[in-house]
């Protein structure tokens, strides 16, 4: 562990033990799973974002229960798929307005994997990332 994690609240075994056993008993691994295994066109943007955020909050070493990492994989992977397949949908006609909107959208979502993939490894930015602008004072 590094000094900045020795102080929190997961950083303790047995912490890490009652993590892995919530996360068990609640069917929240299993939730995950069944979202990952989904055909894309069964799996919205809202729904997308709610996992993300999910995922973004605990996939933390320490709280997330180890072992599981291929997990937080394959949902980063859906969700990618599901934002490229809802990019190349927007060749409907929409309003200007409309049109906007579903860019501040876009740029929200990838900006919530950037966040993820980074929690697991899978960037390789350097550039400093803030809490996803949409979630305002979530920890104040």
């Amino acid at each position: 562990m590094n000094a900045t994690t020795d102080l929190s609240p997961w950083a303790h075994p047995k912490s890490q033990a009652w993590f892995e056993m919530l996360f068990k008993r609640s069917g929240m691994l299993d939730e995950l799973e069944r979202f990952v295994a989904q055909p894309l066109e069964q799996i919205e943007v809202p729904e997308c974002r709610m996992v993300l955020m999910l995922l973004i909050i605990l996939a933390r070493p320490g709280i997330w229960p180890s072992g599981y990492d291929d997990v937080l994989v394959l949902a980063e992977q859906k969700v990618t798929e599901i934002v490229k397949q809802t990019q190349s949908k927007t060749n409907r006609k929409m309003t200007m307005a409309q049109h906007q909107q579903h860019g501040v959208l876009m740029d929200e979502i990838r900006y919530e994997l950037e966040v993820l993939r980074r929690r697991i490894g899978k960037s390789s930015l350097k550039t400093r990332i803030h809490r996803p602008a949409t979630w305002k004072d979530f920890w104040a």
